[in-house]
């Protein structure tokens, strides 16, 4: 055999080894990649430890609203609790306020139910008199002590506030705007007005004039 004939056999067998070697490379790689994945391997993965966590954390917020819901419960009940007591203080307290007034004014009734009997048989008009004073002076002494005051009368300036004016008179000897004279009395309950004073009322479009002097007085002088 000649040279030229070895060599191409030799190249012939050359070829045929490298595509074994290929077929054999490529066979092991489709092995590799056509890994079948068991269950056994699939506990190993993270997403167990995540859904775990997931479930942790629900637990722990539906604890949180069971807790939440509770304490809304006994608050709404307090609640409750605490506005029926109140509405009750205050409907005693509308319905008994009243009451150390009503044991205050107790002595003007006795006095005013005695002087009715006592002047049943009396001669002069003198006791009567001197009981209503009495019942009129326990009045005012009893509301005075509660916080009753009576409104300033006459030889004031008119106040809006305290005073109504029910007749105005034209007047020269005091300025105008002036209580001249009282129909009724106003008064104030601890600085709030109850009733304002009904009176008259000066008017005067001038200068005050001052009283003249008679005759007799300067000829007294």
């Amino acid at each position: 055999m000649s040279n030229e004939a070895q060599d191409k056999v030799s190249e012939t067998e050359e070829l045929e080894s490298v595509t074994t070697e290929a077929e054999v490379a490529v066979d092991s790689n489709e092995e590799t990649v056509s890994v079948e994945v068991t269950p056994d391997m699939v506990e190993d993965l993270p997403v167990e430890d995540e859904a775990k966590d997931l479930s942790e954390q629900l637990e722990a917020k539906d604890a949180e609203l069971r807790e939440a819901t509770e304490k809304h419960l006994r608050l709404a009940a307090e609640y409750d609790n605490f506005r029926k007591r109140t509405i009750r203080e205050k409907e005693d307290f509308h319905k008994f306020a009243s009451s150390s007034m009503v044991e205050k004014l107790l002595p003007v009734l006795d006095t005013v139910s005695r002087g009715v009997e006592f002047n049943k048989t009396a001669d002069s008009i003198d006791s009567v008199r001197e009981g209503l004073e009495k019942v009129d002076k326990m009045f005012q002494e009893i509301l005075k002590s509660e916080g009753l005051e009576a409104i300033d009368g006459s030889d004031i300036p008119f106040d809006p506030n305290m005073h109504m004016a029910v007749f105005q008179e034209e007047r020269t000897d005091v300025p105008d705007q002036t209580v001249v004279q009282v129909f009724e009395k106003g008064y104030k309950f601890k600085d709030k007005v109850l009733r304002p004073a009904k009176v008259k009322v000066s008017k005067n479009d001038g200068e005050v004039q001052e009283p003249s002097v008679s005759n007799g007085e300067e000829a007294g002088e």
